[in-house]
């Protein structure tokens, strides 16, 4: 369904001058099992505290703009505490990547079908 919705955007939005574009985003969270979880910088808050981050790709042209897809940063905590990992149900192909790697793994997986320059 995810790879649907991308073709979708880039037929129906896109045009050759066309944008990705990318940002993290951080939501504050409380406890000990949501995933990723940790004191880190949050930008919607302005400040470092417990919450999670996630890494958006967007897509805008002339047409219209779309959330394309998502990815949950993992920190290195989480990625090395197995425990943790399988009380939480974290797939065991999942690894830690930085922030960086999340963006050019998203644009590995949705850049072609998004007309862009």
């Amino acid at each position: 369904m995810q790879q649907e919705l991308v073709q979708k955007i880039g037929v129906e939005l896109g045009e050759k001058d066309g944008v990705i574009v990318f940002g993290p985003s951080g939501h504050k969270k409380c406890g000990n099992d949501s995933v990723g979880v940790k004191r880190q910088w949050l930008g919607r808050l302005g400040k470092v505290d417990n919450g999670q981050v996630g890494i958006y790709m967007g897509y805008a042209s002339r047409q219209d703009h779309a959330l394309v897809d998502t990815r949950l940063y993992l920190p290195k905590e989480w990625a090395k505490n197995k425990a943790r990992r399988k009380r939480c149900g974290v797939p065991k192909d999942i690894r830690y990547q930085t922030r960086h790697d999340l963006v050019l793994n998203l644009l590995n997986v949705n850049g072609n079908d998004l007309p862009h320059q």
